[in-house]
């Protein structure tokens, strides 16, 4: 099994956001990370500007992609597709390894 780099863990947050708002517990089981890794991963993420949190206050967080946010996933979808039509027959990336081309 092949750990996954920061950036495969950032996208895979951002794209389970892409379904709208989702609360800490279903982001962990959604990304399959646990409790450390995701408030790491969260706090670059909201400093970037990517992820919004609404909730703050309460304690009822979720997390929203931010048009920022938004923008880099389909940036993200697009190179995929790109580097997948240029090596042709050859896959360089396979389709279940990016979950928004599924």
């Amino acid at each position: 099994m092949n750990r996954r780099s920061r950036f495969e863990i950032y996208m895979d947050i951002m794209t389970a956001l892409t379904d709208g708002p989702k609360n800490p517990t279903r982001l962990m089981y959604t990304t399959n990370l646990s409790w450390a890794p995701l408030q790491e991963c969260m706090k670059a993420l909201l400093n970037q500007g990517l992820v919004q949190e609404s909730g703050h206050n309460s304690s009822r967080k979720s997390y929203a992609l931010t048009q920022k946010g938004n923008d880099i996933i389909g940036r993200y979808r697009d190179f995929i597709k790109d580097v997948s039509q240029l090596v042709g027959n050859e896959k360089l990336v396979q389709e279940s390894d990016v979950p928004m081309l599924r």
